[in-house]
């Protein structure tokens, strides 16, 4: 398992910076203005004990399957968001055209693809989830979401786009909405 966590911090890393560079740039540690801002409080039932190892952190939350075939994993994350992130999410000046734009600018660079990035409204909360290759046979859903100047970061990443797709649903079900309000 430790091997699998090694791999997928590796993985997280080049995800970052291939999707959403511009976006993390001023990321700082999250205050108390979404529903829940310790991930250690963040119930994991979902995931049964046995299939998913959970490693929890004030700010980070990361949950790996044990019994998937391959590397199938969630990393969350809570930040301070961008200084105008949100309001321009808000106010339709920042769209999910204008981030697949940047996405697929910094993925020429890095050597990923990005295939959309569409609305991910939660509750009061704002954002986005994406659709990215981040490697060869290495895929990421991840959602961005905006609430109250806060950023909730849910990396999903898997061997296929299906289970990318898959894991992030699961997250963004059972996870997300215990921390936007």
């Amino acid at each position: 398992m430790k091997a699998r966590l090694a791999i997928g911090t590796r993985i997280l890393a080049k995800l970052s910076a291939a999707a959403f560079v511009a976006l993390l740039a001023g990321a700082q540690s999250a205050s108390a203005d979404m529903l829940l801002s310790d991930l250690r409080k963040v119930d994991v039932g979902a995931f049964p004990a046995g299939e998913w190892s959970v490693k929890k952190e004030r700010d980070r939350l990361t949950i790996a399957c044990e019994k998937c075939d391959g590397f199938v994993a969630m990393d969350l994350q809570l930040s301070r968001g961008p200084a105008g992130t949100e309001s321009n999410i808000r106010s339709g000046k920042t769209t999910a055209k204008t981030m697949l734009d940047i996405c697929k600018q910094n993925a020429v660079s890095r050597g990923s693809s990005c295939y959309s990035i569409k609305p991910a409204n939660l509750k009061g909360a704002v954002g986005f989830v994406s659709d990215v290759k981040i490697a060869d046979s290495t895929y990421a859903a991840t959602y961005t979401i905006y609430q109250d100047g806060k950023l909730l970061l849910m990396r999903n990443i898997a061997g296929s786009r299906k289970e990318a797709a898959r894991v992030g649903k699961l997250a963004f079900k059972h996870i997300a909405p215990q921390i936007v309000r």
